[in-house]
């Protein structure tokens, strides 16, 4: 089957017939059963479609699953201000493109 990408531009997001479209691609339940929606480090897209009223019900956030599948020691209690780090991008393709 084909695959699509769509690209949008969420600071030009301005009528209402794009905003309607984009709600359907991002909340529609039966959407999400056909398609797999990713999205890398959404978290400024997030803010930007919730002033549209629209949210990312079913996107999965590349950066996030990155994160959730790197092994790290685990910090004890003394450690309290550790922090888990997320990488960019650039650093996720360059160490798993090899």
């Amino acid at each position: 089957s084909p695959i699509l990408v769509l690209v949008f531009d969420l600071l030009k997001l301005k009528d209402a017939t794009t905003t309607a479209a984009l709600k359907q691609i991002f909340e529609s339940p039966t959407r999400a059963k056909s398609t797999i929606q990713f999205a890398f480090d959404c978290r400024r897209d997030a803010k930007v479609m919730q002033r549209y009223n629209i949210n990312l019900d079913h996107v999965f956030d590349l950066q996030l699953l990155e994160r959730a599948s790197r092994i790290e020691t685990v910090p004890t209690p003394m450690q309290h201000n550790y922090v888990f780090r997320l990488s960019g991008l650039h650093k996720i393709m360059t160490q798993y493109r090899n």
